[in-house]
């Protein structure tokens, strides 16, 4: 059996004559082992002399450090399980003590963090920056992945389809957002960017509170003021129009300075892009203007008065005046 003064003298555990079979021996082995891992502790299975009490203490360590190694992958594992999740409960946290700090009311803090909650529900990532390490055939398959059913919806982009690298760029500048039913998008006189509308309903006025039209899925606001600013940097690029949104308003966000960028990279595609956009938008405004205005008694012919505050006019070729005649090409 055990000796009484086990660990005194460096003696065995056991007397030659009692010692225990190989299976025994084994399984008592197991057992010390499992303890050792589980850090349950030790009571049946004991060292007997100082060679095992420092095995036992070795063996302890690595059994703790393998332990909580695996309890730390565990949770690991389940905490970035969704790294857009992570990302948007860091993003709120980080939008929520800004408010606090700077005192923000609670009424615009509630539209501040819905229309952010909404924009970062679609991607937290920088994608400008992600795209920039695919290679080009593979950046054109990703952005035509995201974006390619709805591009082929929206009138503004079905030209840009056959030159592959403008429309991924032109794509990529594209930023969601949204608004609140009766929240104000744009507004007469303040500087111009460019927003497409994907789902609800918006009014567009004068600024006076009479109505103009309304928009819907696929129009887009300020198309022209924005693509005239990048076009003709001299060219005054302010909202004409005021536009509020009736329901809850899903959108993208074209900025004028990402269409400058665009610009810049493909400018030749750009500028015969940009100059058949604004002929149409242009020429459909003419028209709808010429409808809905009184026949001359002398018949057709002249000017068609297009109300704006630029005092532009539209001629009967449905150009505006600043690019009626002269050559093509960005004006400085």
């Amino acid at each position: 059996g055990i000796r009484g003064g086990y660990g005194s003298n460096g003696t065995d555990c056991f007397d030659p004559a009692d010692m225990p079979d190989v299976g025994t021996l084994y399984a008592n082995a197991i057992y010390w082992s499992f303890c050792t891992l589980a850090t349950v502790g030790y009571g049946e299975v004991t060292p007997c002399n100082e060679m095992e009490q420092l095995y036992s203490s070795a063996c302890m360590v690595c059994g703790s450090a393998m332990f909580a190694y695996i309890v730390g992958s565990i949770s690991t594992v389940a905490t970035t399980t969704n790294l857009q999740e992570q990302k948007l409960r860091d993003r709120m946290r980080e939008l929520h003590e800004y408010l606090n700090i700077r005192k923000i009311p609670k009424e615009m803090s509630n539209k501040i963090r819905r229309q952010c909650m909404h924009r970062w529900r679609r991607t937290v990532f920088d994608e400008v920056h992600l795209l920039q390490d695919f290679t080009p055939k593979m950046r054109r398959q990703v952005v035509r992945h995201i974006h390619g059913d709805l591009v082929e919806q929206l009138p503004l982009f079905l030209n840009t389809q056959n030159d592959e690298e403008f429309f991924t760029d032109l794509m990529v500048q594209l930023k969601p957002g949204s608004a609140q039913a009766g929240e104000e998008i744009s507004k007469v006189g303040e500087p111009a960017d460019m927003y497409i509308v994907l789902d609800g309903e918006v009014e567009v006025d004068r600024g006076n509170g009479r109505e103009v039209q309304r928009l819907h899925r696929g129009d887009a606001i300020n198309e022209l003021e924005t693509l005239k600013g990048v076009y003709d940097e001299q060219a005054e690029s302010t909202c004409r129009y005021s536009s509020t949104a009736v329901t809850f308003v899903d959108l993208f966000t074209l900025r004028r300075a990402d269409l400058e960028e665009v610009y810049r990279a493909h400018h030749q595609t750009a500028e015969a892009f940009f100059l058949e956009r604004m002929r149409t938008i242009a020429e459909q405004e003419a028209q709808e203007r010429a409808s809905a205005a009184q026949p001359p008694a002398g018949g057709a012919g002249g000017m068609v008065r297009v109300p704006s505050t630029e005092s532009e006019t539209v001629e009967a070729g449905g150009l505006p005046s600043f690019m009626a005649g002269g050559p093509p090409g960005r004006k400085r």
